[in-house]
């Protein structure tokens, strides 16, 4: 065979001319293997493009899942604190720098709550038959404020939160400061009874001298300040617990958070007393 270029003769063996190094029709040429090449690759890339898009869809997810999660982590933890302040003006007893707004209804018109234990004197002591006999003013109140203070707990139990809303369940406990009143009455009784006469005749006796319907001489007012002194005491070891567990309500309103709800038995709890009704 020759050389289609110069006619030289070549055998079945050459590939290229000796003469005129032009390829002969032996030759093999590679550039089959080289499409094939390009069309594998191309196959791996169609292959891995599912997995890559299924692995992109999986990490969005992740992080929007993660995002969440780390947000209601910090709305749990905003309500956390905010519940933690309102029980430190509970212990200041003064909530005079809450808006009112969100504020129970009983600390709207009183945020001064020794103000507010005042008046449960009044209603159960000073307003009653029995504020003729005792000496209202001999109840230090500040001490016994300071007292249902040092007495006071409370601890958080739970917290849910949603995109927009959050609930804090609170228990508080203190001792039954709202048993003072009766213990007045015992120790009222222990003052005007000689174990002869009964605790409500030396009442009844001693309202009418009051009102100028007996000859009798009025009784004088009790001063009890001291009895309650051992009653503090005497509590702090053997007095009955109150335990009060409510719910406090944080959502968003008008774009911000802001107290939504609060059970008002839990500040009334916290110092041991129950609501006025």
């Amino acid at each position: 065979m020759n050389c289609p270029n110069c006619g030289t003769y070549y055998t079945e063996n050459e590939k290229i001319c000796k003469k005129c190094h032009t390829p002969l029709s032996n030759a093999i040429y590679n550039p089959v293997e080289h499409a094939e090449d390009n069309q594998n690759t191309s196959n791996k890339k169609k292959r891995f493009a599912p997995i890559i898009a299924v692995l992109l869809i999986f990490c969005i997810i992740t992080a929007g899942i993660g995002g969440y999660f780390y947000y209601i982590s910090r709305v749990k933890q905003g309500c956390r604190d905010a519940t933690k302040q309102i029980f430190t003006y509970a212990k200041n007893m003064d909530f005079s720098d809450v808006a009112p707004s969100d504020l129970p209804e009983p600390l709207k018109s009183e945020p001064n709550v020794r103000e507010l234990v005042k008046k449960q004197l009044k209603t159960y002591i000073g307003d009653s038959q029995l504020g003729s006999l005792v000496d209202i003013d001999s109840i230090d109140v500040d001490t016994l404020c300071n007292e249902m203070v040092e007495q006071a707990s409370y601890k958080i139990t739970d917290i849910s939160a949603t995109y927009n809303s959050c609930t804090v369940t609170v228990t508080t406990k203190n001792i039954d400061f709202y048993s003072l009143p009766e213990t007045i009455y015992d120790e009222i009784k222990s003052e005007i009874t000689d174990g002869t006469s009964s605790l409500w005749t030396s009442i009844k006796n001693s309202i009418s001298s009051l009102l100028g319907g007996s000859d009798q001489t009025t009784i004088e007012k009790i001063d009890i300040s001291q009895n309650l002194k051992n009653w503090y005491k005497e509590t702090k070891k053997n007095g009955p617990q109150r335990k009060t567990t409510g719910k406090i309500v944080f959502g968003i309103k008008d774009g911000k958070w802001t107290l939504i709800s609060f059970d008002e038995r839990l500040i009334y709890g916290y110092y041991g007393l129950r609501p006025i009704q």
